[in-house]
């Protein structure tokens, strides 16, 4: 496929809090290793090279990226659109992809310019990042309108195209379920030895601290966990608006000795947690994806997800949890605790199972896609 790709997005690592960030980094990588040409558009300066990819962003940022999303955010998103145009009108291109909703009404506005096929990729909706409560109903409007307006819509789960349907009234052959792989990122890593810890067992929770990822309930897991055992360790990495209050809620239950808050950490710092880990728990309220649980599998290590949460479609060797049942959650930890064997093949199986995901093949489908929208101009 000769054609050229205008993507839309919002992160990109270094500068990411999150999967979209990552996933949209990889799937640049894997469609440049395919040959595929992209110009990639940022609302801020940036600096990575990627072969057969051209990098443009505003002369003066409309963001910073250390500040992705601010105050002012809709305000951004409608100079990023302005900024989409003006580059529309300088480079050709085929087909246009945008990731997530910030993105969306640029590139909206872009087809309207271009009168090119329009691929909209959801990462996450409102009722994900909100957990289904206090919606934005601006962000709600402009995800309706996106799914409407484009030609093709990406979901990266079955989980969220069953969101899109029933939440936003799009047919359902228009929408394409691409699930994400593990990042690049990991096998670039030297193999490493699990870390020699000075402690006992360590639970892990990775994620935003927001009320979509559930750090709260683990937090009432690890009560629940630490009535039976109290040689364990919960780490929870990540930051957001929720730190201050888990802080204050770990502190009244008494167990704030027990937990240690790392804050956000990338690189060597982050895989340092994975290796430090036993078990690793994502008590998410509604999860898209997950990529961090590919991560823990990818180190071997035995997850425990809520069910709410695309991964599980893929991760079959992990436990599924009902995050509202607490007793449950916590049960299922203790269970993992007093059996190694168990935790053993777990991570085994799911390491096994990881190593044979790629963004390379995500990417081959991508690519099938672009080709299918640009048939159906001819």
């Amino acid at each position: 496929m000769s054609k050229k790709i205008l993507k839309l997005g919002w992160e990109f690592p270094p500068h990411y809090l999150g999967g979209l960030g990552i996933a949209c980094c990889d799937l640049i990588k894997s469609l440049s290793y395919h040959e595929i040409d992209i110009i990639f558009l940022l609302p801020y300066r940036h600096s990575v090279s990627i072969n057969r990819c051209v990098m443009l962003h505003p002369r003066k940022n409309i963001i910073d990226g250390n500040c992705l999303y601010t105050d002012q955010l809709m305000k951004n998103v409608n100079e990023f659109a302005q900024f989409a145009v003006s580059k529309a009108h300088e480079y050709s291109f085929d087909i246009i992809h945008a990731h997530e909703w910030m993105s969306f009404p640029a590139a909206i506005q872009v087809k309207k310019y271009a009168q090119k096929p329009l691929v909209i990729h959801f990462h996450a909706t409102e009722f994900d990042r909100k957990a289904g409560k206090h919606l934005n109903k601006e962000i709600l409007a402009i995800e309706s309108y996106g799914a409407r307006y484009a030609d093709k819509v990406i979901a990266v789960s079955e989980y969220t195209k069953r969101i899109i349907i029933e939440q936003y009234a799009i047919n359902a052959d228009k929408i394409a379920v691409i699930h994400n792989a593990p990042p690049l990122s990991l096998y670039e890593e030297e193999p490493q030895q699990r870390a020699i810890k000075q402690w006992g067992p360590v639970i892990l929770f990775l994620g935003r601290l927001t009320a979509q990822k559930g750090p709260d309930y683990f937090i009432a897991a690890a009560q629940r966990v630490l009535d039976y055992r109290n040689d364990v360790t919960f780490i929870i990495t990540g930051d957001g608006d929720m730190m201050p209050a888990l802080v204050q809620y770990a502190y009244r239950i008494g167990i704030l000795d027990k937990i240690l808050f790392t804050g956000f950490l990338q690189g060597a710092a982050l895989r340092r947690m994975y290796q430090l880990a036993d078990i690793y728990v994502m008590p998410s309220i509604s999860e898209p994806f997950g990529l961090t649980a590919l991560e823990a599998m990818y180190h071997g290590l035995p997850i425990i997800i809520s069910e709410n949460a695309g991964v599980t479609e893929i991760a079959k060797d992990c436990i599924v949890v009902n995050v509202h049942d607490i007793k449950q959650v916590a049960h299922a930890i203790l269970m993992l605790l007093e059996n190694s064997s168990l935790r053993v093949t777990m991570g085994a199986r799911g390491r096994k199972l990881v190593k044979k995901l790629h963004w390379h093949h995500v990417a081959k489908q991508f690519i099938e896609l672009y080709t299918e929208l640009c048939d159906q101009k001819k």
